[in-house]
């Protein structure tokens, strides 16, 4: 293993790479090889994970650590926000455009459109999708981390995807 990505903070346990108690300063990472290839998540203490980074566990290397951990989980809530903000869950739908203005959509489906025109995707490969609550949303189908997130959360694809 020569590198890794810190893909967030971590609750207190062992850690996985030296097997030390590590309350409160865990980080989840996922180990990459040299030829590139990402290995499953493990969970590091921070000295480890500073230790293997820059062969050092000073306390400047571990501050680095934690914050980058830190970052990856601010980045995931922010587009978790973002793709929530896309799912359409109440008719009629009040889609803010700035400066006072206002547009009111009595279709869920304008207004689900409405919200991915936002999001600056392109419209080709996507499609509609639906889910038990009657919820709808527009998800990029050419993005993979878009279709699993809402498929997670219980949509399935409605409508074909949009062709060139």
């Amino acid at each position: 293993m020569t590198s890794f990505k810190i893909l967030g903070m971590a609750d207190e346990g062992k850690c996985e790479c030296c097997g030390a108690n590590c309350p409160k300063r865990r980080v989840a990472v996922r180990p990459v090889d040299a030829d590139g290839c990402e290995h499953d998540v493990q969970f590091w203490g921070v000295i480890c994970a500073s230790k293997v980074r820059t062969s050092s566990k000073a306390v400047r290397f571990q501050n680095q650590i934690v914050a980058e951990a830190q970052r990856a989980d601010a980045d995931r809530e922010y587009f978790t926000r973002q793709k929530m903000a896309r799912i359409i869950t109440a008719l009629p739908h009040i889609h803010n455009l700035g400066f006072g203005n206002a547009r009111i959509s009595n279709n869920a489906k304008d207004a689900a459109n409405q919200m991915y025109r936002m999001t600056g995707r392109n419209i080709m490969g996507s499609y509609f999708a639906e889910n038990a609550a009657g919820h709808i949303v527009r998800v990029d189908g050419t993005d993979a981390k878009d279709v699993q997130f809402y498929a997670d959360l219980g949509f399935t694809q409605t409508t074909a995807a949009v062709a060139a």
